[in-house]
C-alpha cells in the first residue's frame, strides 16, 4: 500500500502530511487501520489479563474501598474507555475528555471520573504537544496566548469558589453550539497577522478563567484555532502544548486538594498508559484524515461538548 503524498494546507507553523478524501489508497488504508486498531486493542486486553491477573485482583481488592462498587473487570473497562478516548484524541486532538468522564462518571461516580482523567490528559498532552510537536517554536508563536492563560488560570483557580459554575459551564455550552453554527452556515472572516496578538491575549484571558473555573479551557483555544485555520497537524501540536500547560496547573490544585489519592494515582497512571496506545493508534489514522474531514470532525466534537454542558 502506498503512502498518501505530503501536502502543505492551512495556516500551519509548516508543510504537513495529509491524504486526499477521494483516494483508494486512503479508503484501504482506514480500513487497514480499523482493523489494526481492534486487533492492538483486543490483544492488548487479552495479554494484560494473561499476564498481570493476580496483580489485577490484588490491586482491585486493595482499590475497592477507595472506588465505590468496583466490580472485578474495571481495570479492562478503563482500559476500553481510555484506549477509544485515545484513539479520538490521536486523531483529533481533543476529545478524550468527552469520552471518558461521561462513562467514568457513570459507572464509580463524578469526584473518581475528575480524579482519575488529569494525568492521562497530562501525558497526552505531553505527547502531543512536546515530544511529537514543536513546542520552542509553538511557544514563541503563540507566546501572548500562553503567557495570559498562565497568568490569569492560578488566580481564578485560587478565587474559583466565589464565582458560580453553574453560569460559567451554560455560557461555556451556548459558546460551543454558537461557534459550531456559525462554522456551518457563514464563511468566517480569516485573522489577519495584524490582529492576531489581541487575540491571542483575549484566547489566553479567556481560557484562564473558564480553565480556572470549570477545568475546559479547550473550548475557547479550539476557537481560536479554527479561527486562525491551522492544519490539522498544527492544530494537534499547537492545541497539545498549550493543553499541557493548563492541565499541569489543574493537575497541581487536584493535587494541593487531596482529591488524588495513591490509588488513583496508580489508577491513573494505568488509564495513562492505555490513552498513549490509543493516541499511537490514533496518530497513525490522522494520515488518512482529510482537511476538511478533520475540520468536520473538530466540530462534531465541539457541538457534543456544548450539549453535554448544557445537559449536564
Amino acid at each position: 500500500m502506498q503512502k498518501p503524498k505530503s501536502k502543505g494546507h492551512g495556516n500551519g507553523l509548516a508543510g504537513v502530511s495529509t491524504a486526499t478524501d477521494d483516494s483508494p489508497h486512503a479508503a484501504s488504508g482506514a480500513l487497514a487501520a480499523c482493523v489494526i486498531a481492534s486487533s492492538a486493542i483486543a490483544g492488548l486486553l487479552l495479554v494484560t489479563v494473561f499476564l498481570f491477573y493476580p496483580l489485577i485482583i490484588t490491586f482491585l481488592q486493595a482499590v475497592k474501598g477507595t472506588l465505590v462498587s468496583l466490580p472485578t473487570g474495571s481495570l479492562i473497562l478503563l482500559s476500553m474507555v481510555f484506549l477509544a478516548s485515545g484513539l479520538v484524541k490521536g486523531i483529533a486532538g481533543i476529545g478524550m475528555g468527552l469520552i471518558a468522564v461521561p462513562v467514568i462518571s457513570f459507572v464509580y461516580g463524578p469526584a473518581v471520573a475528575v480524579a482519575l482523567i488529569p494525568i492521562p490528559l497530562l501525558v497526552t498532552n505531553f505527547h502531543q504537544g512536546v515530544l511529537t510537536g514543536k513546542p520552542g517554536r509553538v511557544l514563541r508563536t503563540y507566546r501572548p496566548l500562553a503567557t495570559s492563560m498562565l497568568v490569569s488560570m492560578p488566580v481564578v483557580a485560587y478565587f474559583s469558589t466565589t464565582v458560580s459554575e453553574t453560569w460559567i459551564t451554560y455560557s461555556l455550552g451556548f459558546t460551543a453550539l454558537g461557534f459550531v453554527l456559525l462554522n456551518l452556515g457563514f464563511k468566517l472572516p480569516e485573522i489577519s497577522s495584524r490582529h492576531d496578538r489581541a487575540l491571542q491575549v483575549t484566547t489566553g484571558l479567556v481560557a484562564g478563567v473558564v480553565g480556572g473555573i470549570s477545568g475546559l479551557a479547550v473550548i475557547p483555544l479550539v476557537c481560536y484555532m479554527m479561527l486562525r485555520k491551522l492544519d490539522k497537524n498544527s492544530f494537534v501540536a499547537v492545541g497539545g502544548l498549550l493543553l499541557f500547560l493548563s492541565g499541569a496547573i489543574l493537575l497541581v490544585s487536584h493535587l494541593s486538594n487531596g482529591l488524588l489519592n495513591r490509588e488513583l494515582m496508580l489508577l491513573s497512571a494505568y488509564a495513562s498508559a492505555a490513552a498513549m496506545v490509543g493516541i499511537l493508534l490514533g496518530e497513525k489514522a490522522r494520515a488518512y484524515v482529510g482537511q476538511e474531514l478533520f475540520r468536520k470532525l473538530i466540530l462534531v466534537l465541539i457541538f457534543a461538548i456544548g450539549i453535554k454542558l448544557l445537559l449536564g
